[in-house]
């Protein structure tokens, strides 16, 4: 990479050149050490769609690729398997109300993250109008043809976040397409950098575009320019350097996705269904009373976790029921019941249950005709 980048200060918001622009954004954080037991690949995910923003639990199974958690490699998979269970997230607010709606405590910490994502956007496009970094690109482009090739060229932005909030923290990725004057802008960010493509926005465009580059393999690059003083929001963070780099990643196959394997449990009556987990072996009485529970309501699952006594017996179960219910509002949505992951800690007793049920329906069954035959034998030997 050069060395002799110039030394900038940052740029001025002469004009924005993104107002009035259209975005998706997918938001990812890190796997909590809570989630561990129950949801170890679920993950909080926010997916703004234009003006409307909704978050929820989402699942990924990197085991499938053989990891043990995401890599910036996965990017162009890990947005389809989003995408893909975006019926599991729930409305969260406008766009025009967001300081509104989560102010304060930041909500679910997804504010102060969407901000750095749209500062970074607009330093970026404003960066890339600059007679002296477009000039840089042009003397660089002489018998360079990658440069010239949208789809084998992207920026990367290095910032200071040291002063930011955990809630920054605490995200893995976020993945964006900013839709503006007949381009497309393309932002990831991955664990404190961002990358970013710039694509023909031209023509006719899906409404959800999920198809998000690899970057995660450069080859030659050059450094556009260093900021002495770095541009920020609110003075909590600085723009560092801004570098040019040749993407040597090949195209992905996103149809590979990375979802956990799964159970089909649906079926053509309505059922509800209760799963009560035992206690951690050597949980004191408090402890051994917070049960992690399993609600199915038709097609729909629901967990989470409810108080109940710290030993349970056959005689309970006239109370564990309506002792449950009170507390349903402690539950969240888990999954369709046709794809109950296969590494819950339900899935081998919900499997069992719809098992055995279908056999004492069968044995019912097959008892009615038995008591049938007999009750009409007896009746001959009457008559």
């Amino acid at each position: 990479m050069s060395k002799d980048a110039p030394l900038l200060p940052p740029s001025t918001p002469t004009c924005d050149l993104l107002r009035g622009s259209y975005t998706q954004t997918y938001l990812i954080k890190h796997a909590k050490a809570c989630d561990k037991k129950l949801n170890s690949k679920h993950r909080d995910v926010l997916f703004r769609c234009g003006n409307w923003c909704y978050s929820g639990k989402v699942a990924f199974d990197f085991a499938l690729l053989g990891k043990d958690d995401m890599s910036l490699d996965d990017i162009p998979k890990v947005i389809p398997t989003l995408q893909r269970q975006q019926g599991k997230l729930t409305y969260l607010c406008g766009v025009e109300c967001w300081e509104e709606e989560i102010e304060g405590d930041d909500g679910d910490g997804f504010k102060e993250p969407m901000e750095v994502m749209q500062a970074a956007q607009h330093f970026v496009a404003r960066e890339l109008t600059r007679e002296d970094v477009t000039d840089k690109i042009e003397k660089w482009a002489r018998g360079r043809p990658w440069v010239d090739d949208n789809d084998a060229t992207y920026f990367e932005l290095i910032g200071d976040f040291s002063n930011v909030s955990s809630s920054l923290k605490d995200v893995q990725c976020i993945c964006s397409k900013t839709y503006a004057r007949g381009l497309i802008l393309v932002t990831i960010y991955f664990e404190g950098v961002f990358y970013v493509m710039i694509q023909d926005g031209t023509g006719d465009q899906p409404l959800l575009d999920v198809l998000f580059p690899d970057v995660s393999r450069d080859g030659e690059g050059l450094t556009l320019a260093i900021y002495d003083e770095g541009r920020g929001t609110k003075g909590k963070f600085q723009w560092r350097k801004l570098s040019m780099w040749q993407s040597l990643a090949p195209r992905v196959d996103t149809l590979d996705l990375i979802m956990p394997r799964t159970t089909n449990l649906s079926s053509s009556h309505y059922i509800q269904t209760y799963c009560v987990c035992k206690p951690t072996p050597g949980s004191t009485a408090e402890e051994a009373s917070i049960r992690d529970v399993f609600f199915r309501f038709g097609s729909w699952c629901y967990n989470g976790r409810v108080e109940l006594t710290p030993q349970l017996n056959l005689v309970d179960l006239p109370y564990i029921i309506p002792a449950l219910r009170v507390q349903q509002s402690q539950l969240s949505f888990y999954c369709d019941v046709g794809q109950l992951p296969n590494k819950s800690p339900f899935a081998a007793p919900m499997e069992y249950s719809s098992t055995a049920t279908a056999v004492m329906e069968r044995e019912v069954s097959n008892a009615g005709e038995l008591l049938k035959k007999l009750i009409e034998r007896l009746d001959e030997s009457r008559g």
